[in-house]
């Protein structure tokens, strides 16, 4: 699951387009993001989702992140359509969320060039947050170098990964404006074993979408390249607690990677005694490489 010790949940709860808007009908999404290492930090370390859709002379970006505010860690999120030159872009924006006491500001910069069919760049982001009163600047590891590959299904026989080799990709889930929804792996330094990071956002019998940016701990790849990672686990949030069910699985084979993921909440009231609505992703598939 994701480690953050406080979410910004009205920074998550972005506009997008209908799961089921079909992704043939959309230009080529270009997913992935950041994720330093397979295993878990002992600090902070951001990781990053990001999707992008070049539109002619324009691109539509999007990342997921996040940002430490003395001892708390709060979940971002950024969205806009740019102009694109069709080599690169640069995109900025700012944001101002309510937090516990208080609210947070923070300012961002994307920046990207296309170079042999794949996208790399780097997130400048910073922040302030005040709260009773108090002032404190959120300014650790402002920068996240990242990257985002539009790989189709990966062919030829089962295969391990490269070591500390780096997929990134995306999942058929339409996160925002026609974009599909980032995907990134990142193999141990023996290759002997997996983690990812994921975005996803889940239907809700009531209200609006539950979104949520994962990072699925290390799971072993199997001599047929094969890996499943199911979990559990529950967030407390500022108006409720949240039960999650999430399960990613795969197959490594030629030089990338493809499987499903699905996510599933459970959105309780704060102390978690009456069920507010049940929300389900369905199982999406996902290609990497």
């Amino acid at each position: 699951m994701i480690r953050a010790v406080r979410l910004v949940v009205a920074a998550l709860a972005v506009a997008g387009a209908t799961a089921g808007e079909a992704a043939a009908q959309a230009p080529t999404t270009y997913g992935g993001g950041r994720l330093p290492t397979a295993a878990v930090p002992a600090r902070y370390e951001p990781t990053m989702g990001v999707s992008m859709q070049p539109r002619g002379d324009r691109i539509a970006v999007r990342f997921d992140s996040s940002i430490l505010c003395g001892r708390d860690v709060f979940e971002i999120v950024g969205r806009r359509v740019v102009p694109f030159d069709g080599a690169g872009f640069t995109a900025q924006g700012a944001t101002v969320s309510r937090v516990a006491g208080g609210r947070l500001r923070f300012e961002w910069t994307l920046a990207g060039r296309l170079t042999g069919g794949s996208f790399a760049g780097n997130l400048h982001v910073v922040g302030v947050r005040r709260s009773s009163g108090r002032r404190r600047a959120c300014t650790a590891k402002p920068d996240r170098p990242f990257e985002a590959r539009s790989p189709g299904a990966p062919a030829g026989g089962p295969a391990h990964p490269q070591p500390r080799g780096f997929y990134a990709g995306t999942s058929s889930y339409v996160i925002a404006d026609g974009m599909l929804a980032p995907v990134a792996l990142r193999a141990s330094a023996d290759a002997g074993k997996v983690t990812a990071r994921w975005t996803i956002a889940a239907p809700c019998r009531r209200g609006p979408r539950e979104h949520f940016a994962n990072l699925s701990p290390a799971s072993r790849v199997r001599a047929d390249g094969s890996f499943a990672r199911s979990e559990r686990f529950t967030v407390r949030y500022a108006d409720a607690l949240v039960r999650y069910r999430a399960r990613f699985a795969g197959r490594f084979a030629g030089t990338g990677a493809t499987g499903t993921l699905r996510l599933r909440a459970r959105v309780y009231n704060r102390r978690g005694t009456r069920l507010r609505t049940r929300c389900d992703s369905g199982t999406r598939t996902w290609n990497a490489g």
